[in-house]
């Protein structure tokens, strides 16, 4: 992947199970290089007989909330719905070899409910 100080999308993860408590790799950060994340886009592909949202956050750290922290996904109960977590006035960042994954708290009560997550932002070689 090039380095870019532009905005663009760094990972697409498709295919995972929004009801089953579990963290999911998004993006490892490549060597010499600083990764700066703006925004997470996560769509759920199908969702039928959502009646709980699920609970989840995105970060390097244990527990997977120090970039995005856990939250139940508002509006979140319909095939096609989307939820943005947002850095708002300042990207949230990892380096060299750190993996930033989601992790679902709590898990989606439905029939089914899998999602795909986009993660965006953008890299700074390091030297």
């Amino acid at each position: 992947m090039a380095y870019s100080q532009t905005i663009r999308r760094l990972s697409k993860v498709e295919g995972i199970d929004a009801k089953v408590v579990a963290t999911h790799t998004l993006f490892t950060c490549p060597t010499n290089t600083d990764v700066y994340i703006t925004h997470a886009i996560i769509t759920a592909s199908t969702a039928n007989t959502v009646t709980q949202r699920p609970v989840m956050g995105i970060g390097i750290a244990t527990g997977e909330d120090d970039m995005f922290s856990s939250r139940a996904l508002t509006g979140f109960t319909a095939s096609n719905s989307v939820y943005t977590f947002t850095s708002f006035a300042n990207a949230v960042g990892g380096s060299a070899g750190d993996v930033i994954k989601l992790g679902i708290d709590n898990g989606s009560t439905a029939t089914t409910h899998t999602i795909v997550v986009e993660l965006f932002g953008w890299m700074r070689q390091t030297l």
